[in-house]
């Protein structure tokens, strides 16, 4: 079909390719274009504004009848119906034509007595026309590619019945028909229901990393992710306690993709050993320290030292003699 601004909506011969065809929305081709069904006819009002005279049913049925090639070129070169139409009409046509070349030709009647009475039994009667028949199947138009609306008038201009659309994440843009049931260019009854398959937003892989091991998992298998997890040994921080993951949050992926989780192991290191005390200058036996000498004396009693001392406690050897009482305690 060339553009034709007046011309419906409707699926039409491609252009560019006669063997595919395309969608005409009324102002302008949309989407990509299909093979061409079996049995594919172009709708009526756009046939005849595009074909040449002799391309028409009127000027092609009674050409075959008085020439039956001239009929055949007008048929064939006709490119708005299906090669399985043309077939159909040249095998009737040659049928005709068949018969009517075996039929005898016409004896000369026999002279009718003027006095002949012709009874009403004799009379020929004619029959009323039959009525036309609705038509007992439809044919699946395609849809795949077109948007959810687009679907609809189609499906709906051709006589289908009720349309029940199910979102299936994709990543074709969103809104467009993935699948259809009954498939495309099947036979069905008038009014069928028909099933629609479109295209929704892949889902988001959720941000996990910080999070526990349980809590994670939990997001993630909520969201539709299959997961696995690893562990990575540290020596700080949490325990179980997610590190990384792949694919990193916000990626759009499909359901059911697995997504990596790598959690923490810890393993904090042994406290280092308290520092042992630094040994002291310290004279053994007393409390506090005595640095070492030759001789302590009592500080204010008689002794000549060299060093001296207040009040200790002696609890060891008393080697400068400074607990003459024994009592523990020292220049007292």
């Amino acid at each position: 079909m060339q553009e034709d601004r007046g011309a419906p909506a409707g699926w039409y011969p491609d252009p560019t390719d006669r063997l595919r065809t395309r969608y005409w929305d009324g102002q302008a081709w949309v989407g990509e274009s299909r093979p061409m069904p079996p049995g594919f006819e172009a709708p009526t009002a756009i046939r005849g504004r595009t074909l040449p005279w002799w391309q028409r049913w009127w000027a092609i049925i009674p050409g075959m009848l008085l020439c039956l090639p001239i009929g055949l070129v007008g048929l064939w070169r006709r490119a708005a119906s299906s090669t399985t139409t043309k077939a159909w009409v040249t095998i009737v046509a040659l049928a005709l034509w068949g018969l009517a070349l075996a039929v005898p030709s016409e004896e000369e009647p026999t002279p009718v007595a003027a006095d002949s009475v012709v009874t009403p039994a004799e009379v020929p009667t004619t029959s009323a026309p039959p009525t036309p028949t609705a038509p007992t199947t439809v044919t699946v138009p395609v849809v795949t590619g077109l948007t959810l609306k687009k679907a609809k008038e189609v499906l709906g201009a051709d006589g289908l019945g009720d349309v029940v659309a199910e979102k299936v994440p994709s990543r074709k843009p969103a809104g467009t028909i993935l699948r259809i049931q009954p498939a495309e260019a099947s036979e069905v009854a008038p009014g069928a229901s028909v099933q629609l398959w479109v295209a929704a937003p892949l889902p988001s892989v959720p941000d996990v990393v910080g999070l526990g091991r349980a809590n994670a998992l939990s997001q993630l298998k909520r969201a539709g992710f299959a997961t696995r997890v690893t562990q990575r040994r540290t020596t700080s921080g949490r325990d179980n306690v997610a590190l990384s993951q792949s694919p990193v949050a916000g990626k759009q992926v499909r359901p059911g993709t697995l997504v990596k989780v790598v959690v923490s192991d810890l393993h904090e290191p042994p406290p280092a050993p308290e520092p042992e005390p630094e040994p002291q200058n310290c004279t053994p036996g007393y409390s506090p320290c005595l640095p070492p000498a030759s001789d302590y004396d009592c500080a204010g009693g008689s002794g000549n030292g060299p060093a001296y001392t207040g009040t200790v406690r002696v609890d060891g050897p008393d080697i400068y003699d400074l607990d003459r009482d024994g009592d523990g305690i020292g220049c007292d």
